[in-house]
């Protein structure tokens, strides 16, 4: 529980970092925007003369983030099988479970048309040969 905790305000934390830097990044100006500016452009400046092909890099990005949204959806249909096939057996005994008493419902009329007694007549036996059906 306290490091689940600390985890998660270090994850705020992080993301809020992240959101203040592109923020930054993007144009920010002020008397705190342009040093910090400076200071990310001077660390990135070196990293992206270094891409031989920008168009390259682009389009390997784009690639890479459709492939990646595709294996998250199929992985997302793999657990829903998963889950719906592990689960299986118990959903199998509620359905069986819900037609057993439907069943026994609808029978229930049935069964006492044949074998209860009618008025003005003898006690008339069951129609079955055996005992009645329960």
């Amino acid at each position: 529980m306290f490091s689940a905790r600390w985890a998660h305000r270090t994850l705020v934390g992080i993301c809020i970092l992240l959101a203040v830097g592109v923020a930054v990044y993007a144009g920010w100006e002020g008397w705190l925007g342009k040093p910090i500016q400076g200071g990310i452009k001077g660390v990135l400046d070196p990293l992206l003369g270094r891409i031989p092909n920008p168009e390259f890099l682009d389009r390997l990005a784009r690639v890479l983030g459709a492939v990646g949204t595709a294996l998250t959806a199929a992985f997302g249909v793999y657990k829903g099988i998963y889950y719906a096939d592990r689960n299986l057996p118990e959903r199998l005994k509620q359905l069986l479970g819900r037609a057993d008493e439907h069943l026994k419902h609808s029978r229930e009329p049935l069964l006492a048309a044949v074998t209860e007694a009618r008025a003005g007549s003898r006690v008339a036996g069951s129609v079955f040969y055996g005992r009645a059906p329960n």
